[in-house]
């Protein structure tokens, strides 16, 4: 039995054992070259479009903290009007909106940890087992990746889009 980290490495797996003398060609072979790249290609394509969902993911939550941000500052216009007009420099308005869109981010960060956490207690551990071919690993170095990814992302665009919202005069 060989474990391929590659699924592309089996055409070459294949070749070396089938000329090695110590293969047993009376064994069938459960993983073709043929099917290997087929599920080179298919695991590319999973990857691609789970990039393409979590850039969607980031963008709309960019719109949506960009919103409540923007609501926020609305419901408090005459309070900004008022600091505004005795002088209170723009940056010590701006600060209590960058703090409120960085916890957005936080708590946002954190409820998708969550969901990633419970989604690789649960469900890897099920796909496993149903496919013991294709075994995806542990998903604890991915949801701290994932995180850290998440968490840097959102603070960064909440954080930009709390800097761009416009301030009355």
């Amino acid at each position: 039995m060989v474990n391929l980290q590659d699924p592309t490495a089996a055409d070459r797996v294949a070749t070396l054992a089938s000329s090695s003398p110590a293969a047993d060609r009376q064994v069938p072979t459960s993983y073709t070259p043929s099917e290997a790249r087929r599920l080179s290609t298919a695991l590319s394509l999973v990857q691609a479009v789970v990039i393409g969902i979590g850039a969607a993911a980031v963008g709309v939550a960019t719109l949506v903290g960009l919103a409540l941000i923007r609501g926020e500052l609305r419901a408090r216009r005459t309070e900004l009007r008022i600091l505004v007009l005795v002088g209170t420099p723009r940056p010590v308005i701006r600060l209590p909106v960058l703090i409120e869109a960085v916890s957005v981010a936080v708590f946002g960060t954190a409820i998708a940890t969550a969901t990633l956490l419970v989604v690789g207690v649960r469900v890897i551990p099920a796909v496993n087992a149903a496919l013991p071919f294709l075994q995806l690993g542990s998903a604890v170095e991915a949801t701290t990746a994932i995180a850290l990814a998440t968490l840097a992302s959102s603070v960064l665009a909440l954080g930009a889009c709390s800097l761009m919202v416009r301030l009355p005069r």
